[in-house]
């Protein structure tokens, strides 16, 4: 329990102002969105989002945490706090979902939101996948917006961005996110 304790505290040091570099992302933002999560519901979508969002929902994340903090720099300042990443798990036209609101991204290409939609579930126990689609509203540069977005979708391992992304509000992303369905 003490290496536990240990590992967990190498990966939530506070982290001032002066640390955070303008000209880089965050890696453990960006491979929590754009790897780890998305490679943890290639099977069995909907038993993962149940584990994500039921009362051991703590001890699912921190086995996710634990392997975002193994891909990334282990020099680099993690500049997200696990803790303020949020799940939920609702319905889109009629699919459950499982919505995660990110940090406020801090640069560009990471995420606002996140939202699973399982459009298909698998019918039998021999049927591990279920379908599902996987979409995320991506802070953007513009110089004009604060508020410029992207909103894509990942089919695979490819990213696809679909358009400009709505104002990265939890209404308009699930908006934007039924009207793909």
């Amino acid at each position: 329990m003490k290496l536990i304790k240990w590992i967990k505290s190498l990966f939530n040091k506070n982290i001032s102002n002066d640390s955070v570099s303008n000209d880089s992302l965050s890696m453990h933002h960006v491979i929590f969105s754009n790897k780890t999560l998305l490679n943890y519901m290639k099977s069995k979508t909907l038993e993962k989002i149940e584990a994500l969002t039921n009362e051991e929902k703590n001890m699912t994340f921190n086995r996710l945490w634990f392997q975002v903090c193994f891909h990334a720099d282990f020099h680099e300042a993690c500049k997200i706090y696990p803790e303020d990443i949020k799940f939920s798990k609702i319905n889109i036209k009629g699919y459950p979902t499982l919505f995660v609101k990110m940090p406020k991204p801090l640069f560009n290409s990471e995420a606002f939101f996140i939202a699973v939609v399982v459009t298909k579930p698998a019918i039998s126990l021999k049927e591990e996948n279920d379908e599902y689609r996987y979409f995320v509203l991506e802070k953007a540069e513009d110089s004009d917006s604060k508020n410029s977005t992207f909103f894509c979708e990942w089919q695979s391992e490819n990213n696809f961005t679909l358009d400009d992304g709505p104002k990265p509000n939890k209404r308009a992303f699930l908006k934007h996110v039924e009207l793909q369905l």
